[in-house]
């Protein structure tokens, strides 16, 4: 199981993908392309934290997924 983190900030989103507690991939700008290369299955926890705007585009991509867990 991966926690794959999604950071919305004002300028940039940026993701990153843990494994065991370890930093194993990082991508420094957010991109559907980007999302799909990481074959995100139903076991892999999605975190999303944003303070700016793509909310509610990266909110569609993965609302499909099981693992997504969003705090408002």
């Amino acid at each position: 199981m991966r926690n794959i983190v999604i950071d919305i900030g004002n300028t940039r989103t940026k993701l990153g993908v843990f494994e065991q507690g370890k930093l194993i991939a990082r991508y420094d700008e957010w991109s559907e392309q980007a999302l799909n290369a990481m074959g995100i299955t139903a076991e892999d926890r999605i975190v999303v934290s944003s303070v700016g705007q793509g909310l509610e585009e990266v909110r569609a991509l993965l609302a499909k997924h099981k693992g997504y867990l969003e705090f408002n």
